[in-house]
Order: C-alpha cells, then structure tokens, then sequence
C-alpha cells in the first residue's frame, strides 16, 4: 500500500475526531426536566387519553383534525389528539416558558413554514426557538400564534 495513502487516510481520521469533539464541547447540552415541567407533560399524555376532551373550532395545521382542548395548569392549549401538534394563542408560551416572548429568538432568520395558520389560514413564518439551538416554532405572522409538533415543548423546557 502507497505509504501517501496511509498518511492521507490518518489525517482525514484525525480531522473527523477533531471536528466530532468540537462538536460535542460546543453542542448545548439538555437538562433534566424540573418536577412542574414533567408534571406538565405527563399531564398532557394524560389528557390525550381521555375519550371526551372538548373540541375546538381550529384545525390542525399539520394533520387537518380538529384540535382539541387541553388544560395546561390555568392555561386551555388547542391539541391534536392525531399528530399531538400543540397550538399556543399569543402569550400563552410565554407564560408555561417563562421568558418574556413566545419565540425569545424570533428576531433570527426566519423562512417560510410549511404550515397555516388555524385562524387565519396564513402560511406561518418558521423561527429559531433561541440562538445555538436546534429549535424551530412555527408562528404566525398575523400575532396569533404559535404551533409546536409533537415533543417541541419538551425541548422548550430542556433547553430553559
């Protein structure tokens, strides 16, 4: 075997575990979801197995089912019982994350979602949930709202 192929192929393995520590020192690492934060979720896995969960007149932007209505402490949150997508009306986020906005980063690059809106049928912009992260929430533009899929707001809380 060429001995410059050897030398090549040890390089181009030493740079891979370079970039691949790089990497695990710089990536965010998540952490362990406080007693309130898995109460709510196990809440929320709860009421997805209850047979008469009120209806809500919005559909799912992801799925087209209607939603349906949840408790999120004193909070009511528009569910899929299908793709588990949660809708927050504007604020609502807010007040389960506890950081002043609904989307703390949407001052990021932001592209165009592949969802609508459930009120107003608008094609929602997709935003960096915070900076370093890989999060992204679907929000409407019109101010009415943000939808997260299924095990996004389990990253919100990870990442608080």
């Amino acid at each position: 075997m060429d001995a410059g192929l050897v030398a090549s192929a040890f390089a181009h393995a030493n740079k891979k575990r370079r970039i691949k520590k790089f990497v695990s020192l710089t990536k965010p690492k998540p952490k362990q979801l406080s007693k309130e934060e898995q109460m709510l979720i196990d809440s929320i896995d709860e009421q997805f197995g209850k047979d008469s969960l009120p209806i809500s007149q919005k559909i799912c932007p992801e799925c087209n089912n209607l939603f349906v209505i949840i408790s999120l402490g004193n909070i009511e949150v528009d569910t899929c019982p299908l793709c588990q997508g949660i809708w927050f009306d504007t604020g609502e986020l807010s007040q389960i994350s506890g950081f002043s906005q609904d989307v703390p980063g949407d001052y990021l690059k932001s592209r165009k979602s592949r969802f609508k809106c459930p009120i107003c049928s608008t094609i929602m912009k997709e935003c960096v949930f915070l900076r370093k992260y890989n999060l992204l929430a679907d929000k409407c533009p019109n101010k009415h709202g943000v939808y997260l899929e299924r095990g996004e707001l389990e990253r919100i809380f990870e990442i608080l």
